[in-house]
């Protein structure tokens, strides 16, 4: 009984880590998806298939960012509108999951205007702002990096 409890630890330490070493490098690939091979690599570390919410709303976001490469507008219209669709459903279901209100709050912050995908853009900030001081270190640079990100590039 000890030996398959041992075994059972082990298991779920060694799963837990590769789960952490996978939001590592999803957060970095997020970070430097500036052009078409980093985005097309965010989504290869995203598209299996999985039941954790912020691997899922990583695959929307960078499906939303691959939108910045295609030409036919109506293509765009609808992805845009799946995937945002997607990544609202992800977040009323996690709504305290900082990460995921981060995610929507940079998706809203880029759209363009006229698609009127801004509603939440306040209260996300305003609960990113008021609950940061409570994540991890590393999370909390996370998220300083991609509003630092985000101000430079609305600078531009």
């Amino acid at each position: 009984m000890k030996k398959a409890l041992f075994i059972f630890l082990c298991f779920s330490y060694i799963i837990g880590s590769s789960q952490d070493l996978l939001i590592k490098e999803i957060r970095s690939a997020y970070i430097n998806a500036n052009n078409l091979e980093q985005v097309n690599k965010l989504i290869k570390l995203t598209s299996f298939k999985t039941k954790e919410p912020i691997v899922e709303a990583y695959y929307n976001v960078a499906n939303l960012i691959l939108i910045d490469y295609k030409f036919n507008p109506f293509e765009k219209m609808v992805k845009f509108k799946k995937y945002s669709k997607e990544l609202d459903v992800l977040v009323e279901y996690n709504y305290q999951n900082i990460e995921l209100r981060l995610l929507r709050y940079a998706v809203q912050k880029k759209a363009p205007g006229f698609l009127k995908y801004n509603r939440q853009i306040d209260l996300d900030l305003n609960f990113i702002m008021q609950n940061k001081s409570k994540e991890s270190a590393e999370l909390q640079e996370f998220i300083t990096n991609v509003l630092n990100l985000l101000k430079i590039e609305e600078e531009i």
